[in-house]
């Protein structure tokens, strides 16, 4: 009698073996071990707000029940170009420009184990790009000689580093 079954995440442990022929019953010695992958599960990731030309960045954390000397890559499925994530440490980071911002993006990360066959799992969010307004710059102003009771006239120069430009 040989039974089978499809084995579960729940079903991993160690069972006894009982093998039988037509001259009697052997039991296993030791157990055998059902050993099963699972997908790594991803942390949730919420969607964020962020101004463009200031850096955003965050972990992405993820877990895998089955084995702890799995070593689980991160990836970025999709999102905006210029954004990165560390395949080791799952660390996420991007600096939105003038020209990504303002907008909204949808990003798919992806984390991989490293099994035969390997497993992965997807986490999906949303960040919104909104117009940040950085410090205007301010030329250099050239060494000047003053002389008493006699008006100094100075042109200054400023540029904005926004898109578009800012009133100045």
């Amino acid at each position: 009698l040989l039974t089978l079954w499809t084995a579960l995440a729940d079903d991993a442990g160690n069972y006894s073996v009982i093998v039988s022929n037509a001259y009697g019953v052997l039991t296993s010695a030791p157990p055998a071990t059902l050993a099963l992958n699972t997908a790594p599960v991803l942390a949730h990731i919420p969607d964020a707000t962020i101004p463009d030309g200031y850096l955003f960045s965050f972990r992405a954390f993820a877990t895998n029940l089955d084995a702890s000397d799995q070593n689980l890559t991160f990836s970025l499925l999709d999102g905006p170009p210029g954004c990165d994530i560390d395949p080791t440490s799952g660390e996420f980071t991007w600096t939105p420009d003038e020209v990504t911002g303002p907008g909204d993006y949808s990003l798919v990360i992806l984390v991989t184990d490293d099994c035969s066959p390997s497993l992965s799992a997807t986490q999906s969010f949303n960040l919104r790009v909104i117009e940040g307004n950085s410090p205007p710059s301010l030329a250099p102003v050239p060494d000047l000689v003053a002389y008493v009771l006699k008006p100094i006239f100075v042109t200054n120069v400023a540029t904005d580093p926004d898109w578009p430009p800012n009133h100045m």
